[in-house]
């Protein structure tokens, strides 16, 4: 089962800022579930293209992902969300907990298994070097 106090147990790499658009949320005034995970990929993409990594060079594939709601985010709330990472046998764990800026509390947690294959559909093992570096350069921070 998915416990989102661990991801506590990884240092964040990179924070991405934003606020809820009016277009994020649905007629209950709220942010409608699947924006969640777009958000957290936003978050993924943009620490992925500051370490360097050239992500039009591979295709990411998510395995397996789990994400646990806990707190209501409306039109125009600030929210951050931090990213941590867990290398995995094959491909890295993101971790993303978005927490309402205002409150400081934890409004989604999600943990996305991903695996990056090249465009020929092979699978970039976790010691190719560019990603391990992304990595391990995040974990220094």
């Amino acid at each position: 089962m998915f416990d989102p106090a661990a991801n506590a147990a990884h240092p964040i790499v990179y924070v991405h800022r934003d606020k809820v658009r009016e277009t994020e949320v649905d007629m209950h005034r709220g942010v409608a579930s699947y924006w969640y995970l777009a958000m957290a990929q936003t978050c993924r993409h943009e620490y992925l293209r500051a370490a360097g990594l050239d992500i039009d060079a591979y295709i990411p594939v998510v395995i397996e992902a789990h994400a646990k709601y806990h707190r209501f985010l409306g039109p125009n709330d600030l929210y951050h969300i931090e990213l941590r990472i867990r290398p995995e046998r094959l491909g890295y764990t993101f971790l993303s907990d978005i927490i309402n800026s205002h409150t400081g509390k934890l409004s989604h947690a999600s943990a996305l298994l991903i695996m990056f294959f090249r465009p020929d559909r092979t699978i970039v093992r976790r010691a190719i070097p560019e990603v391990g570096r992304i990595v391990a350069a995040g974990l220094d921070n």
